[in-house]
């Protein structure tokens, strides 16, 4: 795949033309899904992570967790964007390194 300045030169074979984000005219970026407290629960729950573990992949403290599932506070704008994502594919973290199992198996939460 080609970016940058060899995205203007003529398609070679196996190789893609590709416009670089500064030369695209207009991109649509999608609203950010604020989750409830309660989806922000399923989500930990179905990823079979305790608040704990669960705030450690996300970076935050445990008291973080507690908050958002609480009520008492609301995520980011970045970690709703995690959220979203967690939402969408439980194989996120795998897939992405995020966490992976020491001996190959299934990961223990």
């Amino acid at each position: 795949m080609t970016i940058g300045s060899n995205a203007n030169k003529k398609s070679v074979k196996g190789r893609v033309r590709v416009k670089t984000v500064k030369e695209c005219e207009e991109i649509v970026i999608s609203p950010i899904h604020i989750h409830t407290k309660e989806e922000i629960q399923e989500i930990r729950k179905n990823l079979k992570m305790t608040q704990k573990v669960f705030a450690q992949v996300l970076g935050v403290a445990q008291r973080t967790i507690e908050q958002w599932e609480s009520g008492e506070r609301n995520p980011s704008g970045t970690a709703h964007r995690m959220l979203a994502l967690l939402a969408h594919d439980n194989n996120f973290l795998q897939k992405y390194f995020i966490v992976k199992s020491q001996n190959g198996n299934d990961i223990k939460r």
